[in-house]
């Protein structure tokens, strides 16, 4: 048998030997690195690595091209990756999802169906092609995918039931949302009852509770577990909700008391460099409370304290303005109106003559909607005209059209939201237009054209609450008060509440 030798010289060398040109302790030194070399090498081919460097992009830094450039990469190398064809697929989402009513889904819809298709017992790549219909506004096709993710996923079958009643409202499914809703308030009675099967944290299912109950328009019991979720650990979040239910049910002191709750613990909150949103929603909740009981004084504090964290804010310089004049002293007002008009005034004389049309559009209307807030309508529309002229805005001939609906205006009214809507690339922007022409449509007392616009609103999928709210007031008006009363409760649900006409 032959023996292999070191490499060294041996002291004597037989018949058979087979002497190696390299020392085998160094193979063995360097073989921990070979194999890893070979694994990574192994992994590289075969997608892998691309693949994460993809996802990276794509959800640490939010670069969608780059991440396909990766997913790309990954799947020329190993075109069974299903993870890579689903993560392709939400970064050409959100690519598209930017393009407003120009998007075309078709690339990330091949993409998720070819990831489902490899792995069809991945519930994740089957929601995200759930996902990718919806923002196609594919609302029915989205709805009939949700039984088999539910059977996927079921236990995430409450939160999924909330996603699908969410989307069988846009379709006007009202007793399947309805159902769905039911489904959810009692599976989350009986953890409540059953401390057994309850979660880790028996507040969340409270909360899960609280906000269907919200849903379907059973307020106090809404109320109830909100008390019960704000009692031993009261969070910002919850008391919100509580404050918004007290507000929409006409108890305004148990509000205004919540609102200060929220203002005591953000403020006590040392981690903080500024107020949180909430925090500030609260304190201008609360200013339109002290003045609806009389106090201007303590609105004129909160007013103080909204625009000390945010000088630059002429929104808030407008409403303290406002909070002034109503306490009878106009010049401090007019002071107050001037000197934020100033500032605006001089950042529209700053703009560079090479300036983009977007800077200088955005510099106009800013002044133009600040003269809105103080009611200077001709100016307002001046300046609103100059911003147009510079660069057709869809929100700016909605903000137009809403000087001319406040001074009684109703044709231009309806003639700048008709711009508004067919020069539109956004669908936030239609859905503000579309609103906006309910609102005019039913200062006409023409119901049932508000009941169209804001149907559109609400099939755009971006609803904040205040689609369904300008609904059910029109189906008031039309006397369909069962149709009224599903919206006003999608409305509350969304949490909307809309704020004293002072801007």
């Amino acid at each position: 048998m032959s023996k292999l030798s070191s490499g060294k010289a041996p002291s004597k060398q037989t018949e058979g030997d087979i002497t190696l040109p390299f020392s085998i302790g160094k193979i063995l030194a360097i073989a921990p690195a070979l194999v890893i070399a070979l694994i990574m090498s192994g992994i590289y081919f075969s997608g892998i690595i691309q693949m994460m460097l993809g996802h990276r992009e794509l959800r640490e830094f939010e670069h969608e091209a780059k991440a396909i450039e990766y997913f790309n990469w990954a799947l020329s190398a190993n075109p069974n990756l299903a993870e890579a064809y689903s993560e392709r697929a939400t970064a050409e989402m959100e690519i598209e999802r930017r393009k407003g009513l120009k998007a075309d889904y078709s690339a990330a819809r091949s993409d998720s169906a070819q990831a489902v298709k490899l792995d069809p017992r991945n519930a994740l790549y089957f929601e995200n092609g759930l996902k990718i219909e919806h923002a196609a506004l594919n609302f029915r096709k989205e709805i009939a995918g949700y039984e088999h993710l539910i059977a996927l996923e079921d236990y995430l079958r409450e939160s999924l039931l909330n996603d699908r009643a969410g989307v069988l409202y846009i379709v006007g499914d009202f007793n399947k949302a309805r159902a769905d809703r039911d489904s959810i308030i009692k599976v989350d009675s009986s953890k409540i009852k059953d401390t057994k099967i309850s979660t880790y944290d028996p507040r969340s299912d409270y909360k899960e509770r609280a906000e269907q109950y919200r849903y379907i328009g059973e307020i106090d019991k809404a109320i109830r577990d909100y008390e019960v979720c704000v009692k031993s650990t009261p969070e910002i979040y919850d008391l919100m909700h509580l404050a918004y239910l007290y507000e929409n049910s006409g108890r305004s002191s148990q509000a205004l008391k919540i609102y200060s709750k929220v203002i005591e613990i953000d403020s006590n909150d040392k981690s903080k460099q500024e107020p949180s949103t909430d925090a500030d929603n609260a304190r201008y909740r609360r200013a339109n409370l002290y003045l609806k009981f009389g106090e201007p004084e303590k609105a004129l504090a909160d007013a103080d304290g909204l625009i000390k964290y945010n000088e630059e804010c002429v929104h808030r310089k407008a409403f303290r303005a406002k909070i002034l004049g109503l306490m009878g002293r106009k010049n401090e007002a007019e002071e107050q109106r001037k000197a934020a008009l100033g500032h605006l005034t001089s950042d529209i004389n700053d703009v560079p003559k090479n300036a983009d049309a977007k800077t200088k559009a955005d510099t106009y209307a800013a002044r133009a909607d600040f003269y809105a807030t103080t009611e200077q309508w001709k100016n307002a529309l001046k300046d609103y005209a100059i911003s147009l002229s510079v660069e057709p805005s869809s929100l700016n001939y909605s903000e137009c059209a809403r000087i001319y609906s406040k001074i009684g205006d109703y044709d231009n009214a309806i003639k700048f939201f008709t711009k508004a809507i067919s020069s539109s690339t956004d669908y936030e922007d239609l859905k503000t237009a579309y609103n906006g022409s309910a609102q005019v449509h039913l200062s006409q007392n023409k119901p049932a054209l508000a009941v169209e616009d804001c149907s559109k609103a609400i099939a755009l999928g971006t609803n904040d609450g205040e689609c369904s709210y300008l609904r059910a007031k029109a189906y008031r008006m039309l006397g369909k008060n069962e149709l009224a009363k599903i919206d006003e409760n999608e409305a509350l649900g969304l949490e909307f509440s809309p704020l004293p006409d002072l801007l």
